[in-house]
């Protein structure tokens, strides 16, 4: 894919860079080179903000929330809410806002900012959207995060930033792996049991640790038809057999499923059936 990467240091464009996206469960089979990793500890005031929003984000960066709470907001008013523990990732391209909040009067943060290459040079990212990774429930991330800013402000050889940094993705990949347990594969399932809930795209894209353009195109790759259809359809299964065996109004049915109201329900049944609710109710009873 292509991407545009704008400099922050010199307000200028820096190139069109070919970048791969890699899951950063398989990152660690990916023979891959690290640069320009660059450590800082973050204190922000409660209610403050930082903006990429007129420049790009220049290299891809790893987000501890050590305390407190932070929103990122990207241009197009996608939100990731992140409390204490969570690990986020940012990627190199993107535009965004980040604001702090915390109940105290400081909010702490480290980030690591870096570069991936693979084996030809090419650049990785982790994903094209800001996506949590993980939560560091043991406080063991946040000695690993630690130790690579202790590093870096020691001016270390950067070999050994580079091994540490290592060791952290390993820890990471390990605990969002735990995390997924909620997958894209199972989401139909989930979907089935729960037809008569407003059940959004973005809710499930969270639930499986995913940003909502990764979840779309992983769940049409597995069950070839979008997540929204496959939600309109599960809840069309279950209101045929409504109107085929029971009296229980239009308009209860579409209650009772979640649609929003009952113009919607006939739009949508009239759009998948071809036949509005009242008609098939008559034509199959």
């Amino acid at each position: 894919m292509n991407l545009l990467y704008f400099s922050t240091r010199y307000s200028i464009i820096n190139a069109v860079i070919i970048v791969n996206i890699v899951d950063v469960k398989n990152i660690s089979f990916v023979d891959f080179g690290l640069n320009h990793i660059v450590s800082i500890e973050q204190t922000w005031y409660d209610n403050s903000a930082f903006s990429y929003i007129d420049t790009a984000r220049p290299d891809n960066g790893f987000h501890l929330i050590a305390s407190g709470r932070a929103v990122y907001t990207d241009t197009v008013g996608r939100e990731l809410f992140a409390k204490e523990g969570d690990v986020i990732y940012l990627p190199k391209g993107k535009k965004y806002e980040v604001r702090f909040s915390s109940d105290g009067q400081f909010v702490k943060c480290i980030l690591i900012n870096f570069v991936l290459r693979d084996a030809d040079g090419k650049e990785i990212l982790l994903s094209e959207d800001i996506i949590r990774l993980c939560n560091d429930k043991s406080g063991e991330l946040l000695n690993k995060f630690q130790k690579i800013s202790l590093i870096y402000k020691t001016k270390l050889d950067r070999l050994s930033i580079k091994i540490e940094f290592l060791k952290l993705i390993k820890n990471i990949v390990s605990l969002s792996s735990e995390m997924n347990d909620f997958t894209v594969a199972n989401c139909g399932e989930f979907i089935r049991k729960n037809y008569a809930e407003r059940i959004s795209v973005p809710d499930l894209a969270k639930k499986c640790h995913l940003s909502e353009t990764t979840f779309r195109k992983r769940f049409k790759e597995h069950y070839l038809m979008t997540a929204t259809e496959f939600i309109i359809k599960s809840k069309l299964d279950v209101a045929c057999e409504m109107l085929r065996s029971s009296e229980i109004s239009v308009e209860e049915i579409s209650n009772f499923l979640g649609f929003y109201d009952n113009s919607y329900f006939y739009k949508v049944m009239k759009k998948h059936k071809g036949i509005t609710p009242a008609a098939y109710r008559k034509k199959y009873r």
